[in-house]
């Protein structure tokens, strides 16, 4: 339910045959870009269970003054056919999410054993190959998990409901009383998909997350295979592309917090009779406006060097996101404590990385 990381249960099976491919997304009024990586694990296809819609989600605030702001803040197009194979449009347009482009698609095809990310614009097909399903136990869908289970129907599926709470305590986020956050959501275990979520969240306000144009109908199989005009590129780490007209290149990220003089001799490296130091106090990164407005989501990765008290010295961004997120990445891990790394028992400086997800809150995980 947080900001950083979100609720992963809309999409997370829908798709499970596609894995975690999209890295970050940067959406604007008139262009965009997104840094894709092939998958490292995927769940077996969902088979015999064809499916299409348009994913809607809106956000409601309400001022101090009872105005109620409305936005438009996701919309995803989905298809998966009975062999499993999928397909998703996601929007480019992060100022008019009402009227939409789909400047990329996202197609995973299990049978073939191959993935796609097609450039419509510059007819590219990124091909990246999928790894073997996970051959595990099986998994249930079933995310609900909930006391006050009930059932209904939503667009003509039998679903499942229940209701989460999480409380954030107070002090914890600036906070001077409790904060309660409440999600019901409703899910269908044949389908292996949520049909509808809201959220309520006195941080952000109501969200509501519902599919249209549903339908259980097979879907075109031209949908599962780029064009025939279309230029195929064989990729094998992450990649990057654009559409639309490009916004000016991002200032420099903040420079490095210098070392604290207690930590003049240098840093060690985990491994080698040294052991990595170990988390006992998180504070969460918070986003900037400017980042949730712009739908600014990824992984801000910092480098750090965690002294003998277990208080992080040293910051720097090893991957950039976005300046301001940047920042507010930095600003929350200086405030973590560790248990400090030892070497031959002892406490010692050790270097290490510290990964944060941004998440615009509730949006699925894809």
């Amino acid at each position: 339910m947080r900001d950083f990381c979100g609720l992963a249960v809309l999409l997370l099976l829908a798709v499970a045959a596609s894995g975690q491919t999209l890295m970050s997304s940067h959406p604007g009024p008139n262009g965009g870009s997104a840094t894709y990586r092939s998958p490292i694990s995927i769940l077996p296809p969902i088979t015999g269970a064809p499916v299409a819609y348009t994913l809607h989600e809106v956000r409601v605030q309400t001022l101090a003054d009872g105005t109620h702001v409305t936005q438009v803040v996701r919309l995803e197009r989905f298809w998966r056919d009975s062999q499993g194979r999928t397909r998703l449009e996601r929007s480019g347009n992060a100022s008019n999410a009402q009227t939409p482009d789909w400047p990329t698609a996202v197609i995973a095809g299990p049978t073939s054993g191959f993935w796609y990310v097609l450039e419509q614009e510059k007819k590219i097909a990124h091909r990246g190959r999928l790894p073997a399903p996970f051959s595990g136990p099986s998994i249930s869908f079933d995310p609900t998990v909930s006391a006050d289970i009930e059932t209904r129907t939503i667009n003509g599926v039998l679903v499942r409901g229940g209701r989460r709470t999480m409380t954030v305590p107070k002090n914890t986020q600036g906070n001077d009383r409790d904060l309660v956050i409440t999600t019901e959501i409703w899910t269908s275990p044949e389908l292996h998909l949520t049909m509808f979520m809201e959220t309520h969240d006195p941080r952000v306000g109501d969200t509501t997350m519902t599919l249209e144009n549903f339908s259980r109908a097979e879907p075109d199989r031209t949908l599962f295979a780029p064009p025939a005009d279309f230029r195929i590129v064989d990729e094998s780490g992450e990649f990057t592309v654009t559409w639309g007209a490009q916004p000016p290149a991002p200032p420099p990220p903040p420079p490095p917090v210098p070392l604290s003089q207690g930590i003049s001799g240098g840093a060690y490296r985990i491994g080698g009779g040294v052991s990595a130091p170990v988390p006992i106090h998180q504070v969460e990164p918070s986003y900037t406006d400017e980042a949730r407005q712009a739908g600014i989501e990824g992984v801000v990765f910092l480098s750090i060097v965690v002294d003998e008290n277990g208080q992080p010295q040293a910051i720097r961004v090893a991957r950039s996101l976005d300046p301001g997120l940047d920042q507010k990445a930095i600003e929350a891990v200086s405030q973590w404590r560790f248990r400090p790394g030892q070497k031959d028992g002892k406490p010692v400086p050790v270097m290490a990385g510290v990964q944060l997800n941004f998440r615009i809150a509730d949006r699925p995980n894809q």
